[in-house]
């Protein structure tokens, strides 16, 4: 292999490494975004929900059960009268009441069996869309080849013209270009990824202490108990994360799991155990070398980060465009909240005042029976 070969497959080499280390710092990131979506911030912006409306509509919706079963006592009345028996009260409020626990469970089950229905169909546009967007990423990664392909073999013809006519002065200056411009993408590139990329670094050797406040923070500010979870939880992904460092051994495998359930449960102090843990460990190094064979390998795992991140960004936004994520800027107007809570609260009013009035009227028919008068 020429000089001038080596210089382009070093460049080529630093290239990759730049970019995987940007994928992964990026992946981390992401990741550990996921994970609080799914443990943390949808469950509180759904118990929020429950508390501020569900516990309203459950009241409304027991207040029309009600209703609707005194309404049936003086159905089952009337139907007695109409049959010509002897009129029961308890005769008729305990049907009544059976009818209504018998309506109440058939309302649950068809509301689990629409829940089911629902979480399937979505499961299933998801697939597709997934598929789709594989597909579609598959055939512009092809495309993408074949012009590589292409260019490769006019470059290698330019190439071989220049050094015969040129010399190799002319041949270095162009190669020199090409890295210069190589390394500004790869600076423009993390400068599009935020601090992530560089903080990746900083914490690739896990000489970094988890009680330094994050890049974003002013000096000087306190970091919250959730603020130093989230951030040992970045960490200890960046380490562990098989997206981040395939090939992880048992033990790291097993203090992911004990992570992940440690961010779950906000367990602050067993995240800082497994990051001393991890802090006395050697950090994972990459071992590919810079060979044919080593770039390959380099290349195969660039499009492999790739795909993951794309997954996990269509993941993130499955989330975000979901339920309950979506009622988060619902949540966040007090006068919309304050609105639906008004008008759910007008509607148990107007129920409960019925309640009243069929329950007096109950009352009276119960009274006639024990007197035995005409109803």
């Amino acid at each position: 292999m020429t000089k001038d070969g080596l210089i382009l497959s070093r460049s080529e080499y630093a290239h990759l490494l730049e970019e995987i280390h940007r994928l992964q710092a990026r992946i981390t990131e992401l990741t550990a975004l996921r994970d609080d979506l799914v443990y943390h911030v949808c469950p509180a912006l759904q118990a929020e929900y429950d508390e501020k409306i569900v516990s309203l509509e459950r009241e409304l919706m027991a207040a029309n059960m009600y209703l609707h079963q005194m309404q049936r006592t003086i159905e089952i009345l009337q139907a007695q009268m109409n049959r010509r028996q002897e009129p029961s009260m308890d005769e008729a409020e305990k049907q009544a009441k059976q009818e209504n626990k018998e309506y109440e469970e058939d309302l649950h089950r068809k509301a689990e069996e629409a829940r089911k229905f629902k979480e399937k169909w979505e499961e299933s546009q998801w697939s597709k869309h997934d598929r789709q967007e594989r597909e579609a990423g598959n055939k512009e990664k092809n495309n993408s080849k074949n012009k590589e392909q292409d260019g490769t073999d006019n470059g290698q013809s330019g190439q071989n013209g220049n050094t015969d006519g040129q010399g190799g002065e002319g041949s270095n200056t162009g190669q020199n270009g090409n890295t210069d411009k190589q390394k500004q993408d790869g600076a423009s590139a993390d400068a599009s990824s935020g601090n992530s990329s560089g903080e990746s670094r900083k914490d690739a050797d896990g000489s970094s202490d988890p009680n330094e406040p994050s890049a974003g923070e002013k000096p000087g500010k306190e970091e919250t108990t959730a603020q130093k979870i989230k951030r040992l939880y970045r960490k200890i992904v960046k380490r562990l994360h098989p997206d981040v460092h395939p090939n992880p051994t048992e033990h790291e495998k097993d203090l992911l799991n004990l992570a992940m359930k440690a961010f779950r449960e906000g367990d602050l102090q067993q995240l800082e155990r497994i990051w001393d843990e991890l802090s006395g460990m050697d950090a994972p190094e990459d071992v590919f070398d810079d060979t044919p064979e080593g770039r390959k390998n380099l290349r195969e795992l660039l499009e492999k980060l790739k795909d993951r991140l794309h997954l996990l960004e269509l993941e993130i936004d499955h989330i975000k465009t979901g339920f309950p994520y979506k009622l988060k800027s619902f949540l966040e107007d007090p006068a919309a909240v304050e609105e639906k809570r008004r008008g759910i609260q007008s509607k148990i009013d107007n129920v409960r005042e019925m309640n009243r009035q069929l329950e007096a009227y109950i009352n009276e028919l119960r009274e006639k029976l024990r007197k035995g008068e005409a109803l």
